[in-house]
């Protein structure tokens, strides 16, 4: 393709000598490849037609580039040849470069025409969007028997890109911490950091990305916050009471209308309107389910919602009402897990069909059929530590891969990931292995949107470790260790704003 758009330059020049008037059109702004998330590679157009025959007038202005993935270069005006105008039109710099790309200013110098005025340097290449800098200045123009055309003008520099992704900390500090995560060396880059509150042990952010949501633990309130779009950077909106003590879980859901929590320490649950403008809202609903009720979320529908209670060895089955924002309880109200399993999360599996729940107190892992009624049947139970460990440990958290072909869950003691195949037709686990999480005490870890990454935050040694996904196998690669304030409790990744 470059050699293609090289040839019809050179070819253009020399007809240029050679017919009288015949002005060159600027070249298009190609589009690079680009940003490392970029939404494709830039689109090409035809260069301008040139001027006609004897005194005409010069070529037309280069075809812009749509933005692609990389950044967009301005396009070479050349002149024309004989006694007619130079080409007027600069080639237009690439419209829009894509995530990540650098825009650069207009390359190509414009050649001289042999009439009265030169084509002028090819135009400023467009803003790239999360561009690192201008691109250069173009060359001016050579002199060949009219004026040389003029120089273009300098790239603007790159505004920050779209479509990041954003990793949110909640930690024992009261922070919650913004970091950008570099999809190629896995790193965490450091961004705002807001108070947000007493000890915001858990987090969620709905599904438009504008808004996020903390407990405060400590407090038994919840905070809302609205996320800039642009830096990830958190504006306090409200806070409530969480209509029980110690909350220990916060969601919102799938319709992004209501934010729901759960209340360890009163073993209640809540469920509250969003506002407009991210705020939350009144109370619709509480419930209490059982002691020590450790997660609220709701099913793929948004039709049920589940509540793990660590204390009374059952999962709490709702239906809800989305737009009235109430629960009533299922029939049967509750599944039985085993005495003194404890179970703390539950994961619903992409195909709606199954879920899968972690148990901190006995380290199994259980997994579910889903009825279309919403209610759940236990299939199979396995330990989530290897043979022959003999060492303390409680079971954390449980994340399902987005295509559904593997079940990861969180060893505080092991200090480690299990790692289970799902079997397509029946749901059932099958180990794959464990992967050390390079820290202490993973309380909470989470798979990156595109399913590449996995974050695991280490509560007890102060670091979130990033791994990178064997998609086939299910395996995961340490990347690298990022060190991030004390006693991260949350972890989670966003593409914001979303694409």
């Amino acid at each position: 393709m470059r050699n293609a758009r090289v040839a019809s330059l050179v070819v253009s020049f020399l007809l240029g000598a050679v017919v009288a008037g015949c002005g060159g059109g600027g070249a298009p702004g190609g589009s690079g490849s680009g940003g490392a998330r970029g939404p494709g590679s830039g689109g090409t157009s035809a260069s301008g037609s040139g001027g006609g025959t004897s005194p005409g007038t010069g070529g037309g202005s280069g075809g812009s580039a749509s933005g692609g993935a990389g950044a967009g270069s301005g396009g070479a005006g050349s002149g024309g040849a004989g006694p007619g105008t130079g080409g007027a039109g600069p080639g237009t710099g690439g419209s829009g470069a894509g995530t990540g790309g650098a825009a650069s200013g207009g390359a190509g110098p414009g050649t001289g025409g042999a009439g009265p005025t030169g084509g002028r340097g090819g135009g400023a290449g467009a803003t790239g969007s999360g561009g690192a800098a201008g691109g250069a200045a173009g060359s001016a123009g050579a002199p060949v028997g009219g004026r040389g055309g003029e120089a273009g003008a300098a790239g603007t520099a790159g505004g920050t890109g779209t479509g990041r992704e954003l990793v949110f900390v909640g930690s024992s500090s009261n922070d919650v911490s913004t970091f950008t995560l570099n999809t190629t060396t896995g790193a965490l880059v450091a961004g705002p950091k807001t108070q947000a509150g007493s000890n915001p042990s858990f987090l969620a952010v709905d599904p438009t990305r504008k808004f996020l949501y903390a407990v405060n633990e400590s407090s038994s309130q919840l905070a809302s916050f609205s996320i800039d779009q642009t830096t990830g950077g958190l504006t306090f909106l409200n806070r409530v009471s969480s209509g029980g003590s110690g909350p220990a879980h916060v969601s919102v859901d799938r319709s992004g209308k209501l934010v729901m929590a759960a209340n360890y320490g009163g073993g209640s649950t809540s469920v509250l309107k969003i506002e407009a403008d991210g705020k939350i809202g009144a109370s619709t609903d509480m419930k209490s389910p059982g002691t020590q009720s450790h997660m609220i979320t709701t099913d793929l529908g948004n039709k049920f919602v589940f509540v793990p209670c660590k204390g009374s060895d059952y999962i709490a089955q709702y239906k809800l009402d989305a737009t009235a924002g109430t629960l009533t309880a299922n029939s049967p109200a509750r599944v039985m897990t085993k005495a003194g399993a404890g179970p703390r999360h539950i994961a619903m599996h992409p195909g709606g069909s199954y879920a899968y729940l972690i148990n901190e107190l006995d380290s199994t892992m259980n997994a579910y059929t889903l009825s279309a009624e919403g209610t759940l049947t236990e299939i199979q139970s396995i330990s989530s530590l290897p043979a022959g460990f003999s060492g303390q440990n409680s079971g954390a958290e449980v994340i399902v891969s987005a295509d559904g072909k593997f079940v990861y869950g969180s060893n505080r003691g092991h200090n480690s990931i299990v790692i289970f195949a799902i079997e397509a037709a029946t749901g059932k686990m099958t180990l794959v292995g464990h992967q050390s999480t390079g820290g202490s005490t993973p309380r909470s870890f989470n798979l990156d949107p595109s399913g590449g990454f996995l974050l695991v935050a280490n509560q007890d040694s102060n670091n979130v470790v990033t791994f990178k996904v064997d998609r086939a196998a299910g395996t995961l690669s340490a990347m690298m260790t990022t060190s991030v304030p004390q006693g991260p409790q949350f972890v989670g990744a966003y593409v914001i704003p979303p694409q």
